[in-house]
């Protein structure tokens, strides 16, 4: 009876990790092409590695809700296909609130940077909301955050506060605003400590 109850657990354990296996493909010509049944993209295409091709930055959600989405970077040929380099699957974290919802933009600038925005919608429970940007760039053999913003507005009385951060310069700005004017409360600069970049892989989006 022992036995049975073990085989029995052993194939749901198998059978388990078998469905939660699925991954990326290594290489295709499209975004879709490289998701697995049932999963969902996100995706930028340009030149981030400075080799004359395209590549492609992709956000992929799993099938079930519940997962986090992964960050995969796709170094591009000729040919017009794509070569998996890296997946990041801590970038972003599993959000489960009632009344909010998150959103995720990606897009690869003329330059080669690489920038990711995610902003919270909330139906109810706050007059906040906000969008959070972070710059990368493919440097060195690896990919550094070089920017960032946050832009924080109420939705009640239309002030806003945006504060960017530029690490190459290392300086930020800090802007107040009123959505139903045209200019700018007020604009301060300053200048910020001098740190190593962050790589990507040690950077998790903070929500």
């Amino acid at each position: 009876m022992k036995m049975k109850k073990l085989m029995t657990f052993c194939f749901v354990a198998t059978m388990w990790l078998s469905a939660n296996a699925q991954t990326l493909k290594k290489q295709g010509t499209t975004a879709v092409g490289v998701l697995p049944d049932n999963w969902t993209e996100m995706s930028a295409i340009g030149d981030m590695n400075f080799d004359g091709t395209d590549d492609m930055a992709l956000i992929a959600f799993p099938d079930e809700d519940s997962q986090q989405p992964l960050l995969a970077i796709y170094w591009g040929n000729v040919n017009g296909e794509f070569t998996l380099w890296k997946v990041y699957d801590d970038v972003f974290q599993v959000f489960e609130e009632e009344n909010s919802s998150p959103e995720y933009l990606i897009s690869i600038a003329p330059n080669g940077t690489m920038r990711i925005d995610f902003s919270m919608w909330q139906s109810a429970g706050s007059w906040q909301t906000g969008t959070d940007s972070y710059i990368f760039r493919y440097q060195h053999g690896d990919i550094f955050l070089i920017g960032q913003e946050h832009d924080s507005m109420m939705r009640n009385t239309g002030n806003g506060k945006r504060v960017s951060i530029n690490y190459l310069t290392h300086k930020k700005q800090t802007t107040l605003y009123n959505i139903s004017e045209e200019k700018d409360r007020s604009v301060r600069w300053e200048k910020i400590p001098r740190h190593p970049l962050k790589r990507l892989s040690d950077f998790k989006l903070n929500y």
